[in-house]
């Protein structure tokens, strides 16, 4: 090797050694950067995409609606609820 490469090489490890903390930093925040943007292009890309089908169900068969009209209102008494005989205490002395 010649002097000059020689130079050239130290010049380079003198810039590294003094640099590196500046330089990994900048390479973290565009990695960062980049990576957010990449998000932002597929939420902007799938939100303006349109997702339902033009074959969208506007209406219900007849015995859905049936269905629907079988159903009680709620200010009607439904059966009375049997609640269970309470459990007796185990930590009772009997």
């Amino acid at each position: 090797m010649t002097p000059q490469l020689y130079a050239l090489r130290a010049s380079a490890r003198t810039f590294l050694m003094r640099y590196h903390p500046m330089i990994f930093t900048v390479s973290i925040l565009l990695l960062l950067s980049t990576a957010v943007f990449s998000l932002y292009l597929i939420a902007t890309m799938s939100a303006t995409a349109s997702t339902l089908s033009d074959s969208t169900v506007t209406g219900f068969n007849q015995e859905t609606v049936d269905q629907i009209k079988n159903l009680h209102d709620s200010a009607e008494s439904a059966d009375k609820l049997v609640f269970p005989s309470p459990r007796s205490n185990p930590f009772v002395e009997k």
